[in-house]
């Protein structure tokens, strides 16, 4: 049996919530999270290849801790789902699984020597937990502040005397709402005690992010107004504020000391810039600032050398020289959003696809068979009638350099892709038609025509239409199907359409005559994806059966019924005709992709082990090389797969670009744009 291999993965959890994302491990490999899976990769060559930390797939990725020590090898992650567990590496193995949270892990922080991990809970949770890293055991517990999240903790090496000299007492922050604590843990004791931090004036704050100066003598507290407070820990007073920088507040900070050069403080502010200040004392002035991305800066990781990794909201990850006048260069992009459907251009084009996303956003991708890159982000403008729905479709025509997107507002879109404008051509309110209007009823599905004259959507009502691309009208409606019509394709002559429902009715129509031609009914469950045979004879349903269905249109029945595992309802259905018969992809809710032979229904291979999808695969589409499958799930990211042996597959959602100092090069127009 062949063996599918995993070309690429792409994705990113950035968000406002799960912000530590993002780590440097060594002078040129960082962690970063996408959706269940933990990865290192190279921040200077997207070509190297990617490596998956074993054992964390089946969550969603909200928090990442790396060793302090130089060559610790250590790596720790938290989690949110049913299992809130922490799982933890050493040197690319795992070696520990921590379960005793509930929910969510929020915060996870190594303390300096590395000897032990300290987590904190989410609101359901509401506990702090030391670790043991050589037991795998819980050492102490202790109650948060209720109702109070804790937003960020950092370790702040040791305890000192009177005398400015270090205890054997372990000492971290965390900020959170209004309250900023500093926390003393004795491993002796076993115990740990909060130390809160006293204000200075009468003014309250809102504090998101914090750092430690590298002597642990000052602590640095950013906050949701755009300014920061200095700790002196001498006193554990609040010396002063900065002046208020950037917008949105600041989402992380960092403390940078050069060898032979004065130290610096960088914050990371909502509206995706970045603040140099110098720190003479307790005294922070802005000596520059940069803007790095459209979206929030939510994580800052130092590296050895003094270059900063920063992540942002958008899914971007950026490199910085504070030392070399805020130079910085774009590493890799992605997308945040759940990814709801994926599309290659038709009907030849393999080096460029589309995903869409649950935020309304279509990205396209260049792919030249090394790396990744955005060719521009296609955003319809959001209105206080119309506010911006998600994609639940998707259709690109290379030839015409058309995307055809429909939302689950009930709204089909359009822009012209040809070069770089990205403009927004029309948009079709296909929940009005011939005079009546249904609100609740969004675009299930589409197919284009190959001469992009028309093109097919699917309703959420049951009904199928044509719409005439010139004029914008509705030129056929299909009222057969009573729930929505999940899966719409096109035969090769695009006169005849087949299409599958809620309903568990897969019929075909003939659009020129307006009418049903055939009717076939599965016996239990819905129909949620098809595909069609090269032939267009043969179409294979799968859905709420959790089995491939194979249809003869010529035939009354199934002529083949295969399981596709236990528990795995079917959503996306691919075909690739490989002279062989043809190749079949599938994926669901069992989170992995397999191949089938359409021919007999033989399972070929499939991607059961790891790395592979942490939520259910919403969409699958073969490149039209026949050497690439492009899939993605639910769950924040989307990856890229290889098949050994003939057919193939591959998915994608990211970029990634080279750079050179300040230069970043990027295939067909560089940069990422987003277009309104």
């Amino acid at each position: 049996m062949a063996a599918i291999e995993l070309d690429r993965a792409l994705g990113a959890n950035h968000s406002s919530e799960c912000r530590s994302l993002c780590a440097w491990v060594t002078d040129d490999k960082y962690v970063t999270a996408m959706g269940g899976a933990i990865c290192l990769q190279a921040a200077d060559d997207s070509q190297e290849p990617q490596q998956f930390l074993s054992g964390a797939f089946n969550m969603k990725c909200s928090c990442l801790a790396v060793g302090n020590r130089e060559g610790s090898g250590l790596v720790a992650a938290g989690f949110v789902s049913d299992q809130a567990d922490i799982l933890v590496w050493r040197d690319g193995e795992l070696v520990l699984r921590l379960e005793e949270h509930d929910e969510a892990v929020t915060c996870l922080v190594f303390t300096s020597d590395d000897r032990f991990v300290v987590s904190t809970g989410g609101m359901g949770d509401q506990r702090l937990f030391v670790w043991d890293c050589e037991k795998g055991l819980a050492v102490t517990c202790r109650s948060l502040a209720t109702l109070v999240p804790v937003k960020a903790v950092v370790q702040g090496g040791f305890v000192k005397d009177v005398k400015r000299r270090n205890t054997s007492v372990y000492q971290l922050a965390s900020c959170g709402g209004r309250n900023v604590t500093v926390w003393e843990f004795n491993d002796e004791a076993q115990s740990i005690a909060p130390v809160s931090i006293s204000p200075s004036g009468k003014q309250t704050r809102s504090f998101e992010c914090l750092c430690f100066s590298a002597d642990y003598e000052l602590l640095f507290v950013g906050t949701s107004s755009g300014d920061i407070a200095v700790v002196k820990m001498r006193n554990r007073v609040v010396q002063g504020f900065s002046e208020p920088v950037g917008a949105g507040g600041i989402f992380s900070l960092a403390y940078v000391a050069p060898a032979g050069e004065s130290p610096v403080v960088l914050a990371a502010s909502g509206d995706g810039s970045i603040t140099l200040f110098s720190c003479v004392l307790a005294e922070l002035r802005q000596l520059k600032r940069v803007v790095m991305d459209s979206g929030a800066v939510v994580g800052l990781s130092v590296g050895r050398k003094g270059q900063l990794l920063c992540a942002s909201t958008t899914g971007s990850t950026w490199l910085l020289w504070p030392a070399k006048d805020m130079a910085h260069a774009l590493v890799q992009e992605n997308t945040v959003a759940p990814l709801e459907a994926v599309a290659y251009p038709m009907p030849d084009v393999s080096t460029e696809f589309a995903v869409g996303d649950a935020s309304g956003v279509v990205t396209l991708w260049c792919c030249d068979g090394t790396s990744y890159s955005v060719i521009m982000r296609l955003a319809p403008r959001p209105t206080s009638s119309s506010p911006l729905a998600g994609v639940s479709c998707l259709q690109y025509l290379g030839r015409a350099g058309l995307v055809v997107a429909g939302h689950n507002d009930g709204l089909l879109r359009s822009w012209n892709c040809a070069g770089d404008s990205g403009a927004l051509l029309w948009t079709i309110d296909t929940t009005t038609a011939r005079g009546r209007t249904n609100r609740a009823s969004d675009v299930g599905s589409l197919a284009l025509s190959s001469n992009g004259r028309f093109v097919v959507t699917g309703g959420g009502e049951g009904e199928v239409r044509v719409w005439e691309m010139k004029s914008k009208e509705m030129v056929c409606g299909l009222k057969e199907h009573t729930s929505r019509v999940n899966a719409l394709k096109l035969f090769s002559n695009d006169q005849y359409c087949v299409s599958g429902s809620r309903d568990r009715c897969l019929l075909t129509f003939d659009l020129r005559a307006e009418k049903r031609i055939t009717c076939h009914r599965e016996r239990h469950g819905g129909i949620d994806c098809l595909a069609v045979g090269s032939d267009d004879n043969v179409v294979v349903t799968g859905g709420k059966e959790k089995h491939l269905t194979f249809w003869d249109l010529r035939q009354p029945e199934p002529i083949r019924v295969v399981s596709a595992g236990p528990g795995d309802e079917l959503r996306a259905l691919s075909y690739c005709d490989d002279g062989k018969g043809g190749l079949l992809a599938s994926g669901g809710t069992g989170n992995i992709v397999k191949l089938w032979d359409m021919g007999s229904g033989r399972l070929v291979c499939s991607h059961s082990e790891e790395p592979r999808h942490s939520a259910c695969i919403k969409d699958l589409s073969f490149s039209p090389d026949g050497k690439q499958s492009s899939r993605l799930m639910s769950g924040s990211s989307s990856r890229s797969w290889w098949q050994r042996g003939g057919g193939a597959a591959s998915s994608s959602s990211s970029s990634s670009a080279r750079f050179t100092g300040r230069t970043v090069r990027t295939p067909r127009g560089g940069g990422r744009r987003m277009q309104q």
